[in-house]
C-alpha cells in the first residue's frame, strides 16, 4: 500500500515492566502519557479440556485477569519507551499491553499485544 505499518516491531519484558519499540518515530507528548497505555495479565491451566478459561495470577484460583497500573513510561528514544507497571514484572502466561499513540506525522498508531514472559531482563 505504500503506508507505514504501524506496529509494536520489539519488546523485552524486564524487572521494572516492558521496553516496547514501535516501528516509526513517536510523538513525544502522547508517548509518555501513562493513560495512553493498558496492561493486564492472567495465567492458564493445563488440563485435559481443550482450551482453559484465563486464571488471575494474584489469586490462581480466582477467574479472570489482572488489570495493571502503568506507573510511568519512560523515553529511550523516539520509537522506544520503558512501560513501569506497579509492583513490577513477573513470568506470566499471558500479558497484553494496549496502546494508544500518535506517531510523528499526526497517525493514530493503536493496538495491542500478547505476549508470554518466561524471564526477566534487568532495567
Amino acid at each position: 500500500t505504500g503506508k507505514p505499518l504501524d506496529t509494536v516491531v520489539a519488546m523485552e519484558a524486564n524487572t521494572a515492566g516492558m521496553k516496547v519499540t514501535f516501528s516509526r518515530d513517536m510523538d513525544e507528548k502522547t508517548l509518555l502519557a501513562t493513560q495512553n497505555y493498558k496492561a493486564a495479565w492472567w495465567n492458564y491451566r493445563w488440563s485435559g479440556d481443550y482450551g482453559s478459561k484465563r486464571w488471575k495470577v494474584s489469586n490462581p484460583n480466582a477467574e479472570g485477569q489482572d488489570d495493571l497500573v502503568i506507573e510511568s513510561v519512560k523515553k529511550i528514544n523516539a520509537r522506544t519507551v520503558q512501560v513501569n507497571i506497579t509492583g513490577g514484572m513477573k513470568p506470566v502466561m499471558q500479558f497484553q499491553l494496549g496502546y494508544n499513540l500518535k506517531a510523528n506525522d499526526g497517525a493514530t498508531v493503536s493496538g495491542s499485544t500478547f505476549f508470554t514472559v518466561h524471564q526477566l531482563a534487568k532495567e
